[in-house]
């Protein structure tokens, strides 16, 4: 470990200095003025803003209830059944947001990721007692990887890096080092790192986890330290305990609720299509400086079939020098290895690890193939890998240079620094660029501001198109989270959207917004809703239809943003409003044993290979007599039977190639309950027919009494 003295704080200082100045340079923020525009508004930034911006009106904090209350009207928003991440962040965003304003505390937070990745890197390689030059260059080029600037604001939370060169430099440790004792630094450093990365990004904690399982069977097998084993153990614990205390809120929720499988969709194509492809770890992004490897970067985009987080892994011409370096190294540590046993290198041995798990069909493709793909986006792995090749790239240098002159050491240190900032960093952001986004969020601003001018405090607003959240498909020209835009620049008003999608209680939403033009104004009038807002993007004919019948029935109080896009309404809200009719619909979890789900014109089908299940929950204000309508049908006449928790409450012959209507009501206990579909026929996978259909269940509902 280095010793803390005042060049210490002068190279961390110039560090810090220089990650601000490359950052604001390449974004054109060195103009304050500049701050009050956003680095990106589309995708998912609008989301990222609401989270803030929730934050900062006391909606959002850390290891307790999220609900947003101006969202999800005409109740508040449930933000509980989506797994939070990162929550003290996001808690300090807010009140960044509370001091500077909502996009000022947007763009210092995306700088404070680039920041905190710099330093944290800086600090391991000291740590390591690597040369502080190339420990400070390698620093600048691991905080400016394509990684983070494609990330920037619509990924916030993975623009926040600092984890990664932690989480290597303590698995390393518990792993490989002879020292570390119960009580020393390098164990608080590991045990506080532990902590800490538990209740951050899910993401790091998976693969710090993982990592520590790889350094614990290393020190297993080779020196069976009890200290390492031990602290390694320790650490696991930590992880696991941060992990389950960040989403204490989420559990708690699920408990009383039920489990809400809607909400966190995800499939084993996912983590194909996700999944870290080597290929572009090389190949350049489509936006490099360079027109020969953005062209490169071009072709690959054009010509490749699986297309996921395209770009993101891209390591940069100085970290592919290192892992060429690296491999070398292991080919020939190999070769020796016979005659002059040695222990594994430890850089060698995470790569291979983080490879393994993220590739296309590894490790966590064989996870998610075994019912949980947690993880899809492995693809963000990269990171990783970036970070331990620089580290690599920092030893080799400062023993390599260990005798040069500090002059010498410069003037090697410069150009590479130099090569790998043009190579990693985008295209620098325009003043053009910067003022459409500005005009923007102008517009933006000032049709919330007239929103709330014209509308009492408090008002709620029915927003259009209906759209689930999050995660929702773009309806027509209206992406996943755009009907947050006026949320984040109004401050009193309620409005439709944003509440956790998969909850009986948003299904009236979608029914509403079916109606034509008078009933729809007369229904929200009745539900206390005091204006319409229209995103024209989301219909065909830019909603003049709809306007129409709303004007027809004497709804002519319109108004809308200059560049007419968004249209409000205003409504006469009933002096005694009524809440929406509640949903009598159960909601359940197709799981287990299922080969098949698809829409057809007599309703959805669920196919299944001969023993499936459904599960739902019932809570203590639901009554447990459940009724449960369906179609059985099957491909061959065979004997189908229905469990209800191991008790069989439908057991019936059904004749090949018919549907047979079943109507129950089902004795539910309360808590989870398990539905199961049983054939007396099983056709075992062929090379003819690799995925067996043995019966369908056509439109099943489960509904309250």
């Amino acid at each position: 470990m280095t010793k803390f003295s005042r060049w210490t704080v002068l190279r961390l200082c110039a560090l810090i200095a220089a990650a601000i100045f490359i950052w604001c340079l390449n974004n054109d923020r060195l103009n304050p003025a500049n701050w009050q525009a956003p680095l990106e508004y589309d995708d998912d930034v609008p989301l990222a803003l609401a989270t803030i911006k929730a934050s900062s009106e006391g909606d959002y904090r850390p290891f307790l209830d999220k609900t947003v209350h101006r969202l999800g009207a005409p109740y508040d928003g449930n933000w509980n059944d989506w797994p939070s991440s990162a929550e003290v962040l996001v808690w300090i965003l807010g009140r960044f947001a509370n001091w500077f304003g909502l996009l000022p505390a947007s763009n210092l937070a995306v700088l404070l990721g680039f920041l905190s990745s710099a330093v944290a890197f800086y600090a391991c390689c000291r740590f390591l007692r690597f040369r502080w030059e190339w420990s400070f260059v390698m620093a600048l080029l691991f905080a400016f990887t394509f990684f983070h600037s494609f990330r920037a604001l619509h990924h916030l939370l993975f623009t926040y890096s600092w984890s990664i060169p932690l989480l290597v430099l303590c698995s390393w440790l518990v792993g490989f080092s002879r020292r570390i004792q119960w009580g020393d630094r390098c164990c608080w450093l590991c045990l506080v790192s532990a902590a800490v990365i538990g209740i951050g990004n899910p993401y790091p904690v998976n693969i710090f986890g993982q990592l520590l399982c790889v350094s614990l069977a290393v020190n297993f097998f080779t020196h069976r330290r009890k200290a390492n084993l031990q602290i390694g153990a320790a650490m696991i614990a930590l992880l696991g305990i941060g992990f389950f205390c960040i989403n204490l809120d989420t559990f708690v929720h699920q408990s009383s609720h039920g489990k809400n499988p809607d909400v966190l969709l995800r499939g084993y194509y996912e983590s194909e299509l996700f999944a870290l492809k080597p290929i572009e770890m090389v190949v350049p992004p489509v936006n490099h400086k360079s027109a020969e490897f953005a062209s490169i970067g071009s072709r690959y985009f054009r010509e490749a079939w699986l297309k996921g987080e395209v770009s993101s892994p891209y390591l940069g011409l100085v970290a592919l020098a290192g892992l060429v370096w690296l491999t070398i190294e292991l080919i020939l540590w190999a070769t020796r290895l016979r005659r002059r046993p040695r222990r594994a290198p430890a850089y060698s041995l995470t790569v291979f690890w983080v490879m393994s798990y993220a590739v296309v069909a590894g490790v966590n493709c064989l996870i998610a193939l075994g019912g949980l793909p947690l993880f899809r986006g492995t693809n963000r792995y990269s990171i990783v890998i970036s970070a331990v090749v620089l580290m690599f790239l920092a030893s080799r240098l400062s023993r390599l240079t260990s005798k040069w002159g500090y002059e010498r050491r410069l003037l090697l240190a410069a150009p590479i620094l130099l090569i790998g900032l043009w190579d990693t960093l985008p295209q620098a952001a325009t003043p053009a660029e910067t003022t459409r986004l500005a005009t923007m969020v102008q517009v933006d601003r000032a049709f919330a501001t007239e929103m709330e001018l014209k509308l009492p405090p408090k008002s709620m607003v029915f927003q259009l198109p209906v759209m689930p959240f999050p995660e929702s498909t773009p309806v027509q020209g209206v992406a996943s989270y755009e009907l947050l835009r006026p949320y984040l620049y109004s401050s009193s008003l309620r409005f439709s959207f944003g509440a956790n999608k998969g909850r009986p209680q948003e299904d009236w939403q979608k029914e509403v917004a079916k109606l034509p033009g008078d009933q729809l104004a007369a229904t929200l009038e009745r539900f206390g809703f005091s204006a319409l807002y229209i995103n024209r993007k989301g219909f065909p004919d830019q909603a003049k239809g709809l306007l129409n019948e709303l004007a027809a029935s004497g709804r002519t109080q319109v108004f809308e943003d200059s560049q007419h896009e968004q249209v409000c309404v205003v409504l006469k809200p009933s002096a005694q409003p009524v809440l929406p009719p509640e949903s009598r619909r159960v909601q359940f979890e197709v799981r287990g044993g299922w080969v098949a789900s698809n829409n057809s014109p007599g309703g959805m089908q669920h196919w299944s290979g001969g023993r499936s299940r459904i599960s739902f929950f019932t809570g203590k204000d639901d009554s447990i007599a459940i009724p449960f309508t369906c179609q059985l049908g099957s491909m061959m006449s065979c004997r189908l039977t229905v469990k209800l928790n191991g008790r069989v409450v439908w057991d019936n012959p059904v004749t090949g190639g018919q549907l047979v209507p079943v109507n129950l009501t089902l004795d539910a206990r309360l808590g989870n309950n398990r539905l199961e579909f049983i054939s007396d026929v099983t056709e075992r996978p062929s090379r003819q027919n690799p995925v067996p259909r043995i019966f369908v269940v056509v439109n099943p509902s489960l509904s309250r009494n």
